[in-house]
């Protein structure tokens, strides 16, 4: 469950074998403000990468939204979202790719990812 201000630009190896949100870890930037910045890497591995970076992380910014987000591939690859705030649901919905914003860009990284995975078991 990604952090949703998480824009993730490229897969990176981490050196650990979890599986993350996205399915394989990323490098990227942090949209939580107007300003775009590029977070180190142990902050992309606890708090972008993995969600839930409220009170974690200072560049979270208090809001009343969605602090992590998860992705699945529905049938016919469809993909489907639900972003949570708590641990608890916040919306769900399907997205169709190509589109824009944060939401489209970490669903693009999930299905990279995921193709990647089952193109190489």
């Amino acid at each position: 469950m990604p952090c949703p201000f998480f824009y993730p630009i490229e897969r990176f190896d981490a050196g650990i074998t979890v599986r993350f949100p996205l399915i394989d870890p990323y490098r990227g930037e942090c949209h939580s403000s107007a300003e775009s910045q590029t977070p180190d890497d142990a902050t992309l591995l606890a708090c972008c990468n993995m969600g839930y970076a409220r009170g974690r992380c200072d560049r979270f910014h208090s809001c009343d939204g969605p602090d992590a987000v998860r992705f699945a591939i529905g049938p016919g690859d469809v993909i489907r979202y639900a972003r949570e705030q708590d641990h608890f649901p916040f919306d769900a919905g399907e997205l169709s790719l190509p589109g824009d914003g944060i939401l489209a860009h970490q669903a693009k990284a999930f299905l990279n990812s995921y193709q990647r995975r089952i193109k190489h078991g």
